[in-house]
């Protein structure tokens, strides 16, 4: 996961220092079970870095 340096935020968006796209291209559609496996990790990653910083 990449670390980004928030400049603003407000309800419906963050303003970043600088932000690259993913480059990614799916091969086919995920199944839910590993869409939730993925945002279960994320935020286990998310309160990691919460944590330590």
């Amino acid at each position: 996961m990449t670390h980004y340096n928030t400049i603003a935020e407000a309800n419906h968006f963050i303003v970043l220092s600088q932000y690259e796209k993913a480059g990614q291209i799916a091969e086919s559609y995920q199944s839910e079970d590993a869409l939730e496996r993925e945002l279960i990790q994320d935020l286990v990653n998310q309160a990691m870095n919460s944590y330590q910083n």
